[in-house]
């Protein structure tokens, strides 16, 4: 059996290069590699990496190693266009393919990328998000064993960013594009032999939308730790993402500008800790305040959650479900979060996470547990826990595994 993913990820070459969606990724191509004798990946790229496909032995061996599968990689080039108001804003009230986030995967050279690779007749064909979903739908091939993974339902990102973080002239014109974007997923579920999502919130809000096919839950997941280290002595609160993600830097921006400076003033010597990719982009990085430290990328993610006492996940935007979330839960670190850090996560207020909206409330979350070493240890088991119940990377391989052979099946 031969099984294709088709992405816009770029292909990664070290720790460096992951995101959460790559942890996904693990996940499925594992399941993939125990039904298929050969995988295949379809990355599209910028044009400027198809070089990349010219040593394809290199490349093959990178990608292997990168996700510890064996993979043959191949590259399609995304697309450019001048920016103007039209194609802006105008384009996209008719044709999702336009809009400016979406339009570089959906150019001829991505689409005549995939539709070669679909005359091969692979025996699964696994698509990626929107991004490479519409590339499938625009090659007029339609495989009847596709498995499309949404990662995020696109049309709440965007309704989500029209009302968060700074406002810029123009950006409520996107509202315009929400029914075409809805549009698109609608084909692309109803082209595709099975559909996932991340979590039951979301399935149960796209069939309230009337989105037809077959639908079904694999939660993001990781490996556990195996010894979660105990409570942190020191009073130091973490967030770490991605801050090259709109969600990841508005809420980095948020627990600096806003609610930082409450907890400071009940602990002047707490220590807040912004790490991942990206940090020193932020605004507030030009910001002189005392006990804030950016890490950027953090190789030992074990020594980082045993320095840190509480995890704290501001996150007022975006979808899918947080990977970040498991990730602190499998540390048995307590969890400050948003009702939508934790949206579609089995984590329950009071009982294994702290749920606050306001900056007040979240800052008075933080401060609670930095003082009670009782509450910190009692949260943090009971939310590891939980994500062992539920956020396990081998128990949702398998899950995945069999719903991959039921889409062969189909």
């Amino acid at each position: 059996m031969r099984a294709v993913l088709i992405t816009p990820m770029l292909p990664g070459f070290s720790e460096s290069d992951r995101a959460g969606v790559h942890r996904r990724m693990v996940v499925f191509l594992r399941a993939l590699a125990a039904i298929a004798s050969k995988v295949e990946i379809l990355y599209i790229v910028p044009e400027r990496m198809l070089a990349l496909g010219d040593d394809t032995a290199a490349l093959n061996r990178s990608q292997s190693a990168f996700w510890g599968v064996d993979v043959k990689a191949l590259l399609a080039p995304r697309s450019e266009r001048p920016e103007t108001f039209w194609s802006h804003y105008g384009a996209g009230v008719f044709d999702a393919a336009a809009q400016p986030n979406l339009f570089p995967y959906c150019g001829a050279g991505a689409v005549a990328a995939v539709r070669s690779l679909l005359d091969t007749a692979p025996d699964l064909v696994l698509v990626d998000r929107l991004d490479a979903a519409i590339p499938v739908v625009l090659s007029g091939r339609q495989p009847h064993n596709m498995v499309f993974d949404f990662v995020d339902l696109y049309h709440v990102v965007l309704w989500r960013s029209l009302f968060k973080g700074a406002f810029v002239p123009g950006k409520l014109g996107f509202a315009a594009h929400m029914p075409s974007l809805i549009l698109a997923e609608r084909r692309v579920v109803s082209a595709s032999a099975l559909s996932l999502v991340c979590s039951e919130p979301e399935k149960r809000h796209l069939r309230r939308l009337g989105f037809a096919g077959r639908i079904e839950v694999v939660p993001n997941a990781i490996t556990l730790c195996t010894v979660p280290p105990d409570v942190a002595p020191e009073r130091t609160v973490l967030f770490l993402g991605s801050y090259h993600h709109p969600p990841n830097r508005l809420a980095a921006e948020r627990l600096v500008r806003q609610i930082w400076p409450v907890v400071m003033r009940a602990f002047p010597d707490a220590r807040l800790i912004i790490a991942g990719p990206g940090g020193d982009t932020l605004p507030s990085r030009n910001i002189q305040q005392n006990g804030i430290e950016y890490l950027g990328f953090v190789e030992d993610l074990d020594a980082l959650y045993a320095g840190a006492r509480v995890f704290c996940a501001p996150i007022v935007s975006g979808s899918g479900t947080r990977l970040k979330m498991i990730e602190a839960a499998s540390y048995a670190r307590p969890i400050v979060s948003t009702p939508i850090a934790a949206e579609g996560l089995a984590f329950r207020d009071a009982m294994d996470i702290l749920v606050r909206t306001t900056d007040e409330d979240l800052a008075r979350a933080c401060i609670s547990l930095l003082q009670d070493d009782a509450l910190c240890r009692r949260l943090g088991q009971a939310a590891r826990a939980t994500m062992m119940a539920h956020y396990d990377a081998e128990s949702i391989a398998r899950q995945a595994q069999v719903l991959f052979q039921e889409a062969v099946l189909f």
